[in-house]
């Protein structure tokens, strides 16, 4: 920058040399970040535009303008206002209204009259400030036409699967109980009573998985069961299948815990072991006046604890070193849930698994 002056009495110029280096790199880093900003602005997959405080549009991106189905000059001013569906035209005034006294951003669905139809859509906008003041809006356009067909489209595969799945579990439960059929045509030529015992086990045991798989087929959720009333229906067909002259009461006690399928199978067959054992050996005649079995199942601070319970003649201590193919099954199923287990043979017997908690499907 230079101008005219005097030195020692003689014409001179005055001359200011300024590096202005850094400010030149700046604005260009400021040109070149608002040209990535515009051109993602431009590109963007959702509308955005902006307008003055009077709704007349000031900017809109192409996406914006063909959600409403215009160009992008025919959505500028109030020539958006065109496309919207009349029904629509007195809320979005008022909600705009509402906004600028109140000096906010609005969310409001929009429908917007295109060539090619109706299209819903959800606008958010903030309020722009100037010196505090709002000055217009800037705002956000998405099409929930294509989102909401996506959702549909998911919801509907969804529930084919599940059918699906629910059939699965039938067909599984069925082929389960044709298993249980044949082994009851089998028992019919077996004359020797260990080898019916076998028979008979073999039947509750194919009879307690098949019945995981009914519960599951036939609950809102698929991937796990309530377990009380899978116990509840359990002990209720052990012991009408191993009916005795007396009559024998029997309870379950647990709240609404939840199980999946590899859970559910080793608990239905610890639990079909033990009260069929007990229903065998402990209710000998007069050994008790009134018979009773209790199963319980409550969750800990570290796991659950499953507590099978009979007031009979109590178990002989040489009888739960795993010496019968049911309690070897037993030990085994408890290891297979990573549990261990104890046997008390005071007043009846009570056998207690502990196990770990169930880790959540979602995590």
């Amino acid at each position: 920058t230079s101008m005219p002056s005097i030195y020692e009495d003689k014409p001179a110029i005055l001359a200011l040399l300024r590096d202005v280096t850094e400010s030149a790199r700046a604005r260009q880093a400021q040109e070149r970040s608002e040209a990535r900003f515009r051109a993602l602005v431009s590109f963007a997959p959702v509308g955005i535009f902006e307008t003055d405080l009077q709704g007349r549009g000031i900017y809109a991106n192409e996406r914006a303008a063909a959600i409403m189905g215009l160009s992008v000059a025919e959505a500028l001013d109030l020539g958006w206002l065109r496309a919207v569906h009349p029904d629509d035209l007195p809320g979005i005034h008022a909600k705009r209204a509402e906004a600028l006294a109140a000096e906010t951003g609005l969310m409001q669905e929009r429908r917007f009259v295109t060539p090619g139809g109706v299209v819903h859509t959800q606008v958010q906008t903030v309020p722009l400030l100037s010196e505090g003041r709002t000055t217009g809006y800037l705002g956000a356009l998405v099409d929930l036409t294509e989102l909401r067909a996506a959702h549909a489209a998911l919801v509907d595969s969804l529930s084919q699967k599940e059918t699906l799945l629910k059939e699965i579990h039938h067909r599984v439960k069925n082929n389960l109980q044709v298993i249980a059929s044949l082994l009851r045509i089998g028992r019919g030529y077996v004359k020797d009573a260990p080898s019916l015992s076998v028979f008979n086990d073999s039947i509750a045991r194919v009879h307690s998985i098949a019945l995981i798989h009914e519960r599951l087929y036939r609950s809102q959720d698929l991937g796990r069961i309530d377990m009380g009333d899978y116990l509840r229906g359990l002990l209720a067909e052990l012991v009408r299948a191993n009916s005795t002259e007396q009559r024998i009461s029997s309870q379950v006690l647990a709240s609404r815990l939840f199980f999946d399928i590899d859970h559910c199978v080793p608990i239905g067959l610890i639990v079909g072991e033990l009260v069929s054992n007990a229903l065998k050996h402990a209710f000998a005649a007069g050994t008790t006046a009134s018979p009773a079995l209790v199963i319980a199942l409550t969750a800990e601070a570290d796991g659950y604890e499953l507590v099978v319970r009979d007031n009979g003649s109590g178990i002989d201590p040489s009888r739960t070193r795993e010496d019968s193919l049911g309690l070897r099954l037993v030990a085994s199923l408890v290891k297979q849930l990573g549990g261990r287990h104890r046997v008390e043979s005071q007043a009846g017997t009570a056998w207690h698994i502990v196990f770990p908690g169930v880790r959540e499907r979602d995590s």
